[in-house]
């Protein structure tokens, strides 16, 4: 379905429709892929179009995006289930492209957070997934403070310290 709209020529309407949509999009995974080191995509267009085709998502996706005007944030987007890996059909999957784009910010903090540990006068007393966690942990307003201590800059933090876990790997695994 096209939602009436004035395009200034042959090739804008055609990528408003899902066969246009799906064209484009698939050679902008082809570059993707290459770019980032995953090689040749392991399917044709006509492959990604029928896939594309047997799932309802893609069907719903495009309806909102036609009735939203044609929006940036409600375009159908592919998005890599695992951003580690390339686009194959069992790694991708169909979200807009504001979940896409949030989804991504969420992958690049989690890349971020390191794993720390709290100690009390030398004693291990606590393993934090990020310094975030250990902040909310001890009621502070911010992570600054912590921050120092990690650096050196900064004795204690109420009377705790820390480090990050990869100073002290045999820390990773929890003994049972």
């Amino acid at each position: 379905m096209i939602k009436f709209r004035a395009w200034s020529n042959a090739t804008e309407k055609f990528r408003h429709t899902e066969k246009g949509l799906l064209t484009n999009l698939y050679q902008k995974l082809k570059s993707r892929n290459n770019r980032k080191g995953y090689g040749q995509l392991d399917f044709s267009l006509d492959d990604f179009k029928k896939w594309s085709e047997g799932i309802e998502n893609f069907h719903r996706l495009f309806q909102i995006w036609c009735f939203d005007d044609y929006r940036k944030g409600s375009k159908p987007s592919i998005d890599r289930i695992n951003p580690n890996k390339g686009y194959t059909f069992e790694n991708m999957q169909w979200l807009s492209w504001s979940e896409n784009y949030y989804k991504g910010i969420a992958e690049v903090a989690k890349k971020k957070e390191k794993p720390i540990l709290m100690y009390k006068d030398g004693f291990l007393l606590g393993k934090f997934s990020s310094l975030k966690e250990a902040q909310y942990f001890l009621g502070l307003s911010s992570n600054g403070n912590i921050s120092e201590n990690l650096r050196g800059t900064r004795t204690t933090v109420k009377g705790f310290n820390f480090e990050y876990i990869h100073e002290n790997p045999e820390l990773l695994e929890d003994k049972k």
